[in-house]
């Protein structure tokens, strides 16, 4: 038989976190960090040259705090199938990975002006709900939450724009929108 000889090489991959199962209702999984986030893997150049990603599987099923666990890592290559090869060396094997759990609301926006006394108003649109996660305890304390001050200098009738969410802290946006469009309307005498 013909030995084929390959040179050993060392190449570093990112952890991919993947994650499996769903959180308790009213959860949703925010962030997901794997320390190390690196892995080192040694072996013939041909096995490592042929790894696409190294991934942490973590199943999130029934969550409802954060969750802490320690993951054997798997190996999969470019055409997505797990390799494993007694000649593949990780460094390290495991890895620990942190999910941040958090409980979902929808609160109500409420528009800010600088000046209350603007002679304007703003309305959310569509809706003037939106989605915020956070921890149980802070989140059961909120219900509103503000824009950043709208400057009525520059507000015009009719105009729609987009306004930062004044987020308190310790509490994220859902799915990064941490924007709301708002249309600046005149006060009429009947909603004053």
């Amino acid at each position: 038989a013909n030995v084929i000889l390959d040179k050993i090489i060392t190449q570093n991959f990112p952890v991919t976190v993947e994650i499996t199962g769903v959180p308790s209702a009213g959860f949703e999984i925010y962030e997901s960090i794997a320390s190390p986030g690196v892995v080192e893997l040694q072996g013939p150049s041909e096995l490592v040259s042929s790894i696409g990603k190294v991934v942490a599987l973590v199943d999130v099923g029934g969550a409802n705090d954060d969750l802490m666990v320690i993951r054997q890592l798997s190996f999969y290559n470019t055409n997505s199938n797990i390799v494993s090869s007694k000649y593949l060396t990780a460094t390290p094997e495991k890895t620990e990975i942190r999910c941040e759990v958090l409980q979902r609301k929808v609160v109500t926006v409420n528009p800010v002006f600088t000046d209350a006394n603007s002679g304007f108003t703003a309305a959310v649109i569509p809706g003037n709900g939106v989605t915020i996660l956070g921890k149980p305890d802070l989140l059961s304390q909120i219900n509103v939450i503000d824009t950043k001050p709208i400057k009525a200098s520059t507000a015009v009738k009719n105009t729609k724009i987009i306004v930062p969410l004044d987020l308190p802290e310790g509490i994220v946006a859902f799915e990064n929108l941490t924007e709301v469009t708002v249309e600046i309307r005149e006060k009429t005498e009947e909603a004053q």
